[in-house]
């Protein structure tokens, strides 16, 4: 494994374009020393003991950067540690991907094992707990929900950008992409803006049948 701080990286500032660090957990600094790097597209400092914030990025800085993982030392990278701090992470996240639109396309992030939230249930993989939050956009508006990343396995959206008007020309496609996605998610967590508590999750799964891939509903037989 690498070690050393990424500071000791500044003589390669205008050159470097990919930084690929995973798992190099001697390795140290913090993110701002490599906010100068102009060519920078991707950076993966996940598994590093870098720190830093993902807020305090500036726009002149990461001019480059379309791809971006960093670890539990810094603030909006990592594992959530507990359900209460999703909304503040993802409107970090948002915020910085409103400047950077190519960051965080198909990616999603695990709540904590070691949280005090997370629990595990032995279930049809659709009846997982939805621990992971991911970004997703419909037409062109962009929210957050939590997910299990199986069908049927989200919560609610939780809106970033304001619904369009009705009298938006892109409202109809608007409104028939979202029918599609709620009729999809039709499921466990119908309702739902973030994961149910372990009590109320077998309490819901007690109440709502399991629809197989045949489409036949019938109760959980883990209930």
């Amino acid at each position: 494994f690498l070690t050393g701080t990424i500071n000791s990286l500044k003589i390669l500032e205008g050159k470097l374009v990919v930084l690929i660090l995973t798992n190099c957990r001697k390795v140290e600094g913090c993110l701002k020393d490599l906010s100068n790097f102009v060519l920078l597209e991707e950076l993966d400092l996940d598994g590093t003991l870098v720190t830093g914030d993902i807020r305090e990025i500036e726009k002149n800085e990461f001019l480059s950067i379309k791809n971006l993982e960093v670890g539990d030392g810094v603030y909006g990278g990592g594992c959530l540690k507990s359900m209460t701090d999703a909304p503040d992470v993802m409107l970090a996240r948002y915020l910085l991907k409103m400047r950077f639109p190519d960051l965080f396309e198909n990616r999603r992030w695990h709540l904590s094992y070691v949280s005090s939230d997370y629990y595990e249930v032995d279930c049809h993989q659709s009846r997982n707990p939805p621990f992971f939050v991911e970004f997703i956009r419909v037409s062109n508006r962009l929210g957050w929900r939590w997910t299990n990343g199986v069908r049927g396995g989200a919560c609610e959206i939780n809106w970033l950008d304001p619904k369009p008007l009705s009298s938006d020309k892109s409202y109809k496609y608007y409104m028939k992409s979202l029918e599609t996605i709620q009729l999809e998610e039709n499921g466990l967590y119908h309702g739902l803006f973030k994961p149910p508590t372990e009590h109320e999750y077998y309490e819901r799964s007690a109440q709502i049948p399991f629809q197989n891939s045949r489409g036949n509903w019938r109760m959980d037989d883990n209930f």
